[in-house]
C-alpha cells in the first residue's frame, strides 16, 4: 500500500508538477507498482497530454528521488 501525491502548482512559463510516493514507483516498462501509484501516473500521463493538447507545448519531466 501506497500513499501517492500528485500536486501541479503554476509556474512562470508553464507549471511545476511533483509526484511523491512513500513507496518506490514502477520503473518505465515495468510491472508492478499499487493501484494509487498506477492511478497517479495515468493520471500524469492525461495531464501532460491535455497541456499539450491545449498549448502547443510539451511537459517535461524532471524526476528527482
Amino acid at each position: 500500500m501506497a500513499e501517492v501525491t500528485l500536486t501541479l502548482t503554476d509556474a512562470p512559463g508553464g507549471v511545476l508538477i511533483k509526484l511523491h510516493s512513500d513507496a518506490p514507483l514502477p520503473q518505465p516498462h515495468e510491472d508492478g507498482g499499487t493501484v494509487a501509484q498506477n492511478l497517479v501516473l495515468m493520471a500524469l500521463a492525461t495531464v501532460q497530454q491535455e497541456f499539450y493538447t491545449i498549448t502547443g507545448n510539451a511537459v517535461v519531466p524532471v524526476v528527482s528521488h
